[in-house]
């Protein structure tokens, strides 16, 4: 059984609520600024006050200042959740994990879902290995899919192949939270074997399953979907996203130098 230190670090649970209480004073007041609310969608002006790394008060916390508590104004300024990148191939950057973390994370981004598809077509199974050992060492919280479609076509010149035993192997990474996009979504309307031994291990582990099937629409949507994969970032056109989301299917959408979605 996990102590409650364990779950929120330095401080016991009894801390804790003294510390939301105002009994114990916080270490850190952020004040002046704007909150972003992600669950009521709103932008509300308010303090935050933070003891141990942890938030115990938001709005007035005029209760949980003390002596000692580091008081910051960042009026004009806003704070919100950090940023989680639903779908990024790191790799595209020509940086290692540890230093694309660093630069996202200045940026408000402090989660990534990695899909390490362009080191696993280069080094196979040791190169996704080699990425998820890295992860350990970083500030950032890294989730990784394990790519399905090692090489991504029978056309291209790969430095490995990643067959369904070797990505099953990956899935049990506690790191681990899905299988990555499935671009041979031929294979999945075919019901190639090869394809669905993935998707089936990775359903079975209760892992997600990431899509990628530009301009598909109607009947072979359907059966993509009935394949379980659940998301989709790769849509043409706003009604091709909309007839996604409408049937179930996450939808990402990208803006930036390699695709422009949000004109629509």
């Amino acid at each position: 059984m996990s102590t409650s230190q364990e779950v929120y670090g330095i401080m016991s649970l009894q801390e804790l609520i003294f510390a939301g209480k105002g009994d114990i004073k916080a270490d850190l007041a952020l004040t002046g600024g704007k909150i972003v609310n992600v669950n009521t969608k709103e932008i509300l002006k308010g303090d935050i006050a933070v003891k141990d790394g942890i938030i115990v008060g938001i709005g007035d916390i005029s209760d949980k200042i003390g002596d000692d508590t580091n008081t910051i104004d960042i009026t004009g300024k806003f704070a919100s959740p950090g940023l989680i990148d639903g779908h990024v191939h790191f790799e595209s950057s020509m940086l290692t994990l540890t230093h694309f973390a660093m630069a996202a994370i200045r940026h408000g981004t402090t989660g990534l879902v990695i899909d390490p598809h362009e080191i696993g077509n280069v080094l196979g199974k040791g190169g996704v290995e080699l990425v998820l050992s890295e992860i350990e060492d970083l500030q950032s919280s890294v989730f990784v899919m394990v790519p399905s479609c090692v090489p991504a076509s029978d056309l291209e010149t790969s430095g490995a192949v990643m067959d369904a035993p070797t990505v099953s192997s990956l899935l049990y990474n506690d790191h681990v939270i899905g299988l990555g996009e499935v671009m041979d979504f031929p294979g999945v309307l075919d019901a190639d074997p090869e394809k669905l031994d993935m998707i089936e291990e990775a359903l079975v582990l209760g892992k997600r399953v990431d899509g990628h099937c530009p301009g598909m629409t109607g009947s072979d949507l359907a059966g993509y979907l009935c394949a379980g994969i659940s998301s989709d970032h790769e849509s043409l056109t706003y009604e091709e996203a909309i007839e996604k989301a409408r049937m179930g299917m996450a939808v990402m959408l990208r803006e930036g130098s390699a695709a422009k979605c949000l004109h629509e």
